[in-house]
């Protein structure tokens, strides 16, 4: 009896969890989180050279054109380097104007 208590507990935290995430997704508050901390790909440095505002205008970039919520964001010799999952389900690698915020290019990732 106790264990089925414990159980319904962990599934009610569960629930209340998935829904606070999705709240945070919904107001764009956490790609900082998630680009900082999470994802697939963590590196150290995944955020590297970039501010939480520039790194939520870039996931919207990122939205707007197809792409997943980047595993990786970067400042990398004068461009913004993302890597995140096309509308296809490959990974790329994507290259944007830190600017006027364009994509320059994007590649599939190996």
């Amino acid at each position: 009896m106790r264990i089925g208590i414990i159980f319904g507990q962990l599934l009610v935290a569960g629930a209340m969890a998935t829904a606070v995430f999705a709240l945070l997704a919904a107001s764009g508050t956490l790609p900082t989180a998630v680009v900082q901390r999470h994802g697939p790909e963590h590196r150290d440095g995944a955020h590297h050279g970039l501010d939480g505002a520039e790194m939520g205008e870039i996931v919207e970039v990122l939205r707007r054109e197809g792409f997943s919520e980047p595993y990786s964001l970067e400042r990398e010799h004068g461009v913004i380097e993302a890597e995140a999952t096309g509308q296809d389900g490959r990974r790329y690698e994507i290259y944007i104007d830190p600017k006027t915020r364009k994509i320059l290019k994007k590649e599939e990732d190996d």
